[in-house]
């Protein structure tokens, strides 16, 4: 009698760690807030190459979404594509016709980690290079931060106020800001260096 109780407390005591928490990653999709738009987040590996999609979902109407990547830990990139959104200026419905991108970085299970995907996560990732690290994409994060002036671009949404405009050969990036015409006039700050061979466009 002694021996089963002992062999069943082993067995119950086996049992108490039960299962850790799932990780979530959540936030909003915004060049405009893109609804319907497919979300896809994908693990890194320590090399910075892409990984096993962890999972997926399509966002709502006001762009919102919610994946379950179950026990993973580590990076993971975010990436939407298509789904529609309102023009600001014309009041259309506009089809989102290209693909966003959001490093993250310190997923654990039970982890709960907010990002918006925007413009200014892709220019981000697009800074980090092909090998998302941890070390590019802070790297990455960084710059992209710096050259719209210091902002959380993890947790800001364009406001359709400013426009920056990559000079591929200059090497530097043309500031301006939006009038409620749609017409842009130069910063005082025209231009901003922007290191080698800047090829993007974004709107904030």
């Amino acid at each position: 009698m002694v021996f089963l109780l002992a062999v069943c407390g082993v067995l119950a005591l086996a049992g108490c760690g039960g299962s850790s928490s799932p990780s979530t990653i959540s936030g909003q999709v915004i060049d405009g807030p893109i609804a319907n738009a497919k979300i896809r987040v994908y693990a890194l590996n320590s090399d910075g190459s892409t990984g096993g999609l962890l999972g997926q979902t399509t966002t709502d109407g006001s762009g919102k979404f919610s994946v379950n990547t179950g026990s993973y830990s580590g990076n993971s990139l975010v990436e939407a594509s298509g789904g529609t959104y309102t023009d600001e200026y014309t009041g259309r419905t506009v089809n989102n016709n290209g693909t966003l991108h959001a490093a993250v970085t310190g997923v654990t299970p039970g982890s709960t980690i907010t990002v918006v995907v925007t413009p200014m996560t892709e220019l981000a990732v697009q800074y980090a290079g092909s090998a998302l690290t941890t070390a590019n994409i802070k790297s990455g994060d960084a710059a992209a931060s710096a050259l719209l002036g210091n902002v959380n671009i993890m947790a800001t949404t364009p406001s359709g106020k400013y426009v920056y405009v990559a000079n591929y050969r200059d090497n530097d990036v043309s500031q301006y800001t939006i009038g409620a015409d749609g017409s842009l006039t130069p910063m005082s700050t025209a231009t901003v260096a922007a290191g080698l061979g800047p090829y993007s466009v974004i709107a904030r």
